[in-house]
């Protein structure tokens, strides 16, 4: 197949790379603003009920620790199917007004962003191991 740029062909593992560590800081900073109540209103579970404010923190912990993972390139391709996972269920909340800030498109190009780290791998930079 024809390349324009045949020689960028040997930097493949910084495309991986980027993509996990965007994904990563979008997950760290969602999951920040939710535990530290910078925007407690993104779901439209959370009221005064001190259950759904747990739930809640438990979400944003979730989220921190994810994006972490995915940061450092720790089990990157079990945690990029946890987000597709998560990526999916959010997309059917999202139909049904569950999120209040979220466009229901962004979960599909995270869920993609995911697939694709599932099957690229880590990327360079990782502490994942090729096996």
């Amino acid at each position: 197949m024809f390349n324009l740029f045949p020689d960028l062909l040997s930097y493949s593992l910084i495309a991986p790379f980027l993509l996990r560590v965007v994904v990563g800081f979008i997950l760290f900073k969602f999951g920040w603003n939710t535990v530290t109540n910078k925007r407690p209103e993104v779901y439209n579970f959370t009221t005064s009920n001190k259950n759904t404010l747990i739930l809640t923190k438990f979400l944003g912990l979730i989220h921190l620790i994810l994006g972490l993972l995915f940061i450092i390139g720790l089990l990157t391709q079990v945690i990029s199917l946890v987000v597709l996972l998560f990526s999916i269920i959010s997309y059917t909340a999202t139909k049904k007004k569950f999120f209040r800030y979220r466009d229901p498109v962004f979960f599909v190009l995270l869920g993609v962003i995911c697939l694709s780290l599932v099957f690229s791998g880590a990327g360079a930079f990782a502490l994942d191991l090729p096996l």
